[in-house]
């Protein structure tokens, strides 16, 4: 019985967003402008943090990067991992 409590709590929480996104698609929420917005921004911070990966490689392979390793350097300073949180934000 427990199993099948925790497959419909791990359920139901993903499926909210979907129901509060399709209830009345005519007139959106403030709550889907939010989304969105999040969504928006997730992308944005996904993209910047792979061009600040790119400028970093090519930085490093052209010798202007001696001692700095990826952690020191754009968004990357501020996560290990800047590429999932900001996908996380546009799935969430």
């Amino acid at each position: 019985m427990f199993q099948y409590s925790l497959q419909a709590l791990l359920i139901f929480f993903p499926i909210c967003p979907l129901y509060l996104l399709f209830r009345d698609p005519l007139t959106p929420t403030p709550l889907f402008y939010l989304g969105a917005l999040v969504s928006l921004y997730g992308i944005y911070g996904e993209a910047k943090a792979d061009h600040d990966l790119e400028k970093y490689k090519k930085m490093k392979k052209d010798g202007l990067l001696k001692d700095k390793y990826l952690c020191d350097f754009g968004d990357w300073k501020y996560s290990r991992h800047p590429n999932i949180f900001f996908e996380m934000l546009i799935w969430s």
